[in-house]
């Protein structure tokens, strides 16, 4: 019996000291390292072009220097009947846009330039130059108002009881206002007269809405391209932006209106391939910093 008890005692030791031996000698599985994501997204190809949208709006400055000076804001661009841009609408003065004066500058002198990691529109002059210019008269870009109606109408036949009551001659009418001088009209256009405008797929009674112009799309020499016509959709929301040839849309007259006609249709439309815009847009700020590891705690 008691040979009994004494082995089981040191089989119990045994196995308890086997368990405690390799619970010791065991070293813990070591912590699988944090997965770091070291793919970067594929560099987007830049377009030579720019966007409209991209312009207007935009500061400019009068150089990239430390004490360069924001000298006014891109409110428009003229371009001729061929579509190049020719001039820049500047305002300059007044407070966020209100009170500015516009005036107009060379559309080949201004550049883009890369500045702390963003895009400065740089013009080479001064503010003072820029409002000693004569204010720049859109008038002649802007589609031309309806005629007034030259229908009168005749007098009515007074009845023999008002021709006795009325004796008395009328008083003259004043005389007319002295026309006004025409607008001699500008061969050109203006963005903002394209941009937001309605797009039609012809004149006839028939015609059809079929899309708006959000962007145009301008070569690096500044000639209009393509016009981003946004099709189907609900007010905006859940359109599809789509390009079309610039030189194909044309303007036509239209019960005393300007209507912009594209010779396709809204089914054509959608089933161009998406525009991105991503190429054309400023390439986002790149840094060369990388984020140290933790230092490891102390053991």
């Amino acid at each position: 019996m008691t040979r009994i008890l004494f082995a089981t005692t040191a089989l119990a030791t045994l196995i308890a000291t086997g368990v405690y031996a390799q619970t010791a000698t065991t070293p813990a599985p070591a912590q699988a390292p944090p997965v770091q994501d070291n793919a970067t997204a594929a560099p987007v190809p830049r377009a030579e072009g720019i966007l409209m949208s991209n312009t207007l709006g935009e500061s400019v400055y009068n150089g990239t220097g430390d004490n360069a000076e924001n000298i006014g804001m891109v409110s428009d661009v003229v371009f001729d009947k061929e579509g190049q841009a020719k001039s820049v609408v500047i305002g300059v003065g007044g407070f966020l846009g209100i009170g500015a004066k516009d005036v107009t500058f060379d559309y080949n002198k201004v550049q883009w330039v890369e500045k702390d990691g963003d895009r400065w529109l740089v013009a080479p002059t001064t503010k003072d130059e820029l409002t000693a210019q004569p204010a720049f008269d859109r008038k002649p870009y802007d589609p031309i108002p309806p005629a007034a109606s030259t229908d009168t109408m005749a007098p009515a036949t007074p009845s023999a009881s008002t021709s006795a009551q009325n004796t008395a001659p009328a008083p003259a009418e004043p005389a007319p206002a002295a026309p006004k001088e025409p607008v001699v009209r500008a061969d050109g256009n203006l963005a903002s007269n394209i941009v937001g405008e309605t797009v039609y797929n012809g004149t006839g009674d028939d015609a059809q809405n079929i899309g708006d112009v959000n962007d145009i799309v301008l070569t690096k020499e500044g000639k209009a391209q393509s016009l981003v016509i946004g099709v189907g959709g609900f007010l905006g929301i859940g359109e599809k932006n789509v390009t079309y040839d610039f030189a194909k849309a044309q303007w036509a007259e239209k019960n005393g209106d300007r209507w912009l006609v594209a010779q396709t249709t809204k089914e054509e439309l959608m089933a161009q391939p998406d525009f991105d815009r991503k190429p054309y847009d400023p390439a986002p700020a790149t840094t060369s910093s990388t984020t140290a590891p933790p230092p490891s705690s102390a053991q």
